[in-house]
């Protein structure tokens, strides 16, 4: 079967409709970061070591020390080209109609690219938009990333203290004294020895503090009154007896 001028047409046509609808414009393209891909030591530490202190019951607290161990990284991300991509919302009819009619002259060798992303009576995307969909491709730029710098922590409690170490107590706001530190890290307030509490009339706030680190409770009168009357007629005559008291409010 011999090809004819008219057969070859026919055959462009079909082509072109299946190049044109699938090559879109570029319009304009940007660089992205993409996914988590791993994260590298640099080998440079740190360590951070703080006096901690929490409450355990309305008159215990538990002290501790909290070691923060940081190890800097460096984080890398996928680096992706992201593509706009157009494509008109209408097809250039006459378009199509002149390259077949010139499919068979010698004008497509000057110009290739008229054959591929349209020719000069179709729509250009960059100059009108909105005449267009617009869409984005991202596409991964192999062997490179962008980095960050990251810091991988390490927190451990420990039981650290040291035998001269005490908690300071203050009761409504007024330093009472300082408050032993068990072996097992614990102190506890003896509310007994406050002869003052005994017909408090207000609640009773209690502030611990270890080095920088703070704890607090607060106890309703009424609790307070009750503790005095399970200890029965036979109360310690004071704060003096067995703590340091002091006159300083916090």
């Amino acid at each position: 079967m011999i090809a004819t001028p008219m057969t070859n047409r026919i055959v462009c046509l079909m082509l072109l409709v299946v190049v044109q609808g699938c090559v879109p414009q570029i319009v304009g393209e940007h660089i992205r970061k993409g996914v988590f891909v791993r994260e590298e030591s640099t080998g440079v530490a740190s360590e951070r070591k703080n006096k901690m202190i929490q409450l355990v019951s309305p008159l215990t607290v538990q002290v501790y020390e909290e070691v923060e161990r940081g190890e800097t990284t460096n984080k890398y991300y996928q680096k992706l080209l992201v593509q706009k991509q157009a494509r008109a919302k209408e097809y250039p009819y006459f378009d199509l109609w002149a390259k077949v009619v010139l499919t068979t002259a010698i004008v497509p060798l000057f110009y290739p690219v008229f054959w591929i992303e349209g020719s000069f009576a179709g729509t250009d995307c960059l100059k009108e938009p909105d005449r267009c969909e617009v869409r984005e491709e991202p596409q991964v730029m192999h062997g490179e990333y962008f980095t960050e710098k990251g810091l991988r922590l390490n927190v451990q409690r420990r039981l650290s203290v040291a035998s001269s170490d005490r908690v300071s107590l203050y009761i409504n706001g007024y330093y009472k004294g300082e408050l032993p530190i068990s072996s097992t890290g614990s102190a506890t307030v003896d509310l007994l020895e406050f002869s003052e509490l005994l017909s408090p009339v207000k609640a009773v706030k209690l502030t611990f503090k270890y080095f920088d680190s703070y704890a607090y409770s607060t106890l309703q009168k009424e609790d307070v009154g009750k503790i005095f009357e399970k200890a029965g007629p036979a109360r310690p005559g004071g704060p003096e007896n067995r703590m340091k008291e002091g006159a300083g409010a916090h």
